[in-house]
């Protein structure tokens, strides 16, 4: 049986049905049917992305991107022809998030991460937060020791309680540094400002080595 893989359109020039202007638009490309529909439902199911497109191979995936100017390129690195598609996208100022290994350095890359993370990645190319390795090791080197810890709290999942806990300061004050640290990464969620954490590269950052724990927060000392 011959199988024929389409290419998927929600909606007309990038804008779903329903869709307000403050909303993320995205194309999911992906040789997987399977994940672009779980993509696709999932992230339709929020208030803040819509998914107005997928496509099973990378041209039909730049034609969409081109023709429905989204703002957002989430591309499946199994599919053949991913580095060529990212390659054209980049070239034409696009943003995009990799799911998978990615050699290049202005994209948003999730290997082995949650939904969560995608959508934090989603984000964060939005706002310019992975424009370069070297860039986002001056974003976080911006921050306050206290802040950088609360950060790699934040990373770890942990809630304003259990950071308050873990640093030995009040509710208030790690309220007061979240507020702080968004604002200098020039973010709005705590996803993002972990995402803009994870993609530092982890080998030569000070600010990775100096955020490091290999127990839990309860455990580290109080500053």
């Amino acid at each position: 049986m011959t199988k024929i893989r389409q290419a998927s359109v929600i909606g007309t020039h990038g804008r779903a049905q329903g869709m307000t202007p403050e909303m993320i638009s995205i194309v999911v490309a992906a040789d997987s049917q399977l994940l672009r529909q779980l993509l696709s439902e999932t992230l339709n199911g929020r208030s803040d992305v819509s998914v107005v497109a997928t496509a099973p191979d990378y041209r039909r995936a730049l034609a969409l991107a081109e023709d429905l100017q989204v703002d957002v390129s989430i591309i499946c690195m199994s599919m053949p022809g991913a580095e060529l598609l990212i390659q054209a996208l980049l070239a034409k100022h696009a943003r995009v998030v990799a799911l998978g290994l990615c050699r290049e350095e202005s994209v948003a890359v999730v290997e082995d991460g949650t939904l969560n993370d995608i959508i934090a990645a989603v984000h964060g190319v939005m706002h310019g937060a992975f424009a370069s390795s070297t860039g986002l090791n001056a974003e976080l080197n911006q921050l306050t020791h206290t802040e950088q810890r609360v950060l790699q709290a934040v990373t770890e999942g942990l809630s304003n309680k259990e950071i308050a806990q873990a640093l030995g300061i009040a509710i208030p004050t790690v309220k007061h540094h979240i507020h702080s640290l968004l604002t200098k990464l020039g973010v709005r969620r705590r996803g993002e400002a972990a995402a803009i954490y994870r993609r530092a590269p982890s080998t030569g950052s000070p600010v990775r080595s100096s955020l490091r724990w290999t127990h839990r927060p309860s455990t580290l000392p109080r500053l």
